[in-house]
């Protein structure tokens, strides 16, 4: 299929706004990972250094298989707030630094690093949450953040629909959670229901 000028330019923007959101996450936000995960990894965690993320395949859900062959599942302790490596209806995507991790991409690279290391924040005049008036979370939202998170700590050095060094299927990892999402919201689940209440009181407290 012949490619229109539109649709070239069209790539050109996403592949910018794909650019900006990793470097936001790995070189902008590097103290908000480390509040909430220093007490797993210690004073290794580094995840601008691809070499590092390679020992944090456990916190995205990365198993040996039997033939000694890494797998990724999405049972990723990075995502549940008690760090458990099983999927728990309670806790999944209830982990702060997924909260923290969305508020960087609505709020920009220095409220979350506030709101991780529980100091006062305000957001600026010209971040997307006010030019947007964004005042609630939303199942597209929470999920990416949820693959967002992982992908800022995999070994993928960029930020595509499939990873290239991991093999991960970034953009399937997104539809999952927003599957799982979407359906509890449907079926009035409690565990989801509670999951946006909590969102919302972290990243919308005035709403």
């Amino acid at each position: 299929r012949k490619k229109t000028e539109k649709s070239v330019q069209f790539n050109k923007a996403m592949d910018r706004q794909r650019s900006n959101t990793s470097s936001r996450l790995r070189n902008d936000i590097g103290a908000v990972f480390v509040a909430h995960l220093h007490p797993r990894v210690g004073d290794a965690l580094d995840i601008q250094d691809m070499a590092l993320r390679a020992g944090y395949a456990d916190l995205i859900g990365g198993r040996k298989d039997d033939s000694g062959k890494m797998t990724f599942h999405f049972d990723a302790p990075a995502l549940h707030s008690d760090g458990g490596d099983r999927l728990n209806v309670e806790t999944f995507l209830k982990n702060k630094l997924v909260m923290h991790v969305a508020a960087a991409v609505i709020y920009g690279k220095k409220k979350p690093i506030k709101m991780a290391t529980n100091k006062p924040c305000v957001s600026g005049p010209r971040c997307m949450q006010q030019m947007h008036n964004i005042s609630n979370s939303t199942p597209g939202f929470v999920a990416c953040a949820g693959a967002l998170t992982l992908w800022a700590l995999s070994m993928d050095v960029e930020l595509k629909k499939k990873g290239q060094q991991t093999g991960i299927n970034w953009y399937s990892c997104y539809e999952s959670y927003l599957r799982y999402l979407l359906e509890g919201l449907r079926n009035r689940s409690k565990p989801v229901l509670a999951l946006f209440r909590e969102w919302d009181a972290e990243l919308f407290p005035d709403s």
